[in-house]
């Protein structure tokens, strides 16, 4: 009967292929205390940006940490595996094509073993809008030319995107 009505057409509710994704945030607050107080920069010092990154790192390696990264959608596995954290820029590894002075490759990786300038890195961290991520609030407002950055305080995050 609905066959002979003018203008029928068949339509069949197709499967919805929506995915739905869990979203898990991991802030880890880095704050100077003790002896660590006195370190010219704070904690962009070269010792508490390597007490940082092996932290980091230590957490990388973990078994739980390994799997639920390994499940994060390709797209936003970066955001587990490396982070948004100051290390990154801190600590980038640098290629060398043979006897040059000049690096021909940087990679913002945390894995590197000399830091850059901390104005450096705090200008790329900027780039990337980040600084009110990383960073306490305030901390531009104590940014000038003339002085050295330093910060008693220190974010890192880590997302975690998987699908249910």
């Amino acid at each position: 009967a609905l066959e002979s009505r003018a203008g029928y057409t068949q339509r069949r509710l197709g499967a919805v292929q929506d995915t739905i994704y869990m979203s898990k945030d991991l802030l880890v607050t880095y704050e100077l205390k003790g002896r660590g107080l006195s370190l010219a920069g704070g904690v962009f010092h070269s010792k508490a940006i390597s007490s940082i990154s092996k932290f980091e790192q230590s957490l990388r390696i973990l078994p739980g940490w390994q799997s639920l990264c390994g499940r994060s959608v390709n797209s936003s596995r970066g955001l587990c595996e490396r982070g948004m954290t100051l290390v990154r820029y801190m600590l980038p590894t640098m290629e060398f094509d043979g006897n040059r002075l000049v690096p021909s490759m940087v990679m913002m990786d945390g894995k590197g073993f000399e830091p850059v300038e901390v104005q450096t890195a705090l200008e790329l961290v900027s780039k990337q809008n980040s600084l009110d991520l990383l960073l306490p609030d305030g901390f531009n407002d104590t940014l000038s030319a003339s002085m050295e950055p330093t910060s008693r305080y220190l974010r890192s995050a880590f997302r975690f995107l998987v699908a249910c």
